[in-house]
């Protein structure tokens, strides 16, 4: 189900209907009004059913952007400063003031932009396929001869622990390794 913040209540219409027969919470004639105050009914009757100490059920909450609600503090702090500025330049305190929550707003918004530029390099990892790397790796490791070395290196503390071996010639390595040991 996807719960949509604009229009003829699309969100509230999505989170109230629970089941088939219930009434949905949709304001009528396009009026959005508080409609959390309309759903809450609906979603405690949901949660009611349900045997106390069972929890079978999910709430997500529709809210603002971060990133929206930065701009817009950042943009109401500019016209602020501006107005201050103009208003009463005489009034140091005022204009500090008005400066401090420019910075504050600023450097929020700065930190949010950071946080999804974080979140899009995440992403564009999820996406990218090492595969062709980790053939290329193993490609080049083969050709100069270090591949098979490599191999044996990783399957000897493996052989170790597992106090036998799965594969030929692991055996009598974990053998001669386990004499070492003694």
């Amino acid at each position: 189900m996807e719960a949509e913040g604009g229009g003829e209540g699309g969100a509230a219409a999505a989170a109230a209907t629970a089941t088939a027969g219930e009434a949905t919470a949709a304001p009528e004639n396009g009026e959005d009004g508080d409609w959390l105050d309309r759903v809450g009914p609906f979603i405690q009757e949901r949660i009611s059913r349900h045997a106390e100490g069972e929890c079978r059920f999910n709430l997500m909450a529709v809210v603002q952007s971060r990133l929206l609600a930065a701009e817009e503090r950042a943009r109401t702090a500019e016209e602020t400063v501006a107005a201050v500025a103009s208003s009463s330049p005489s009034d140091p305190a005022a204009a500090a003031a008005a400066s401090d929550e420019l910075a504050a707003a600023r450097e929020s918004l700065a930190a949010e932009r950071a946080r999804r530029a974080r979140w899009a390099a995440e992403n564009e990892r999820r996406k990218s396929s090492l595969l062709p790397f980790m053939f290329e790796l193993l490609r080049s490791l083969a050709e100069r001869g270090k591949l098979s070395n490599l191999i044996e290196e990783a399957r000897k503390p493996s052989a170790r622990r597992r106090g036998r071996g799965g594969v030929e010639g692991e055996e009598e390595q974990a053998a001669a390794a386990a004499g070492e040991m003694e």
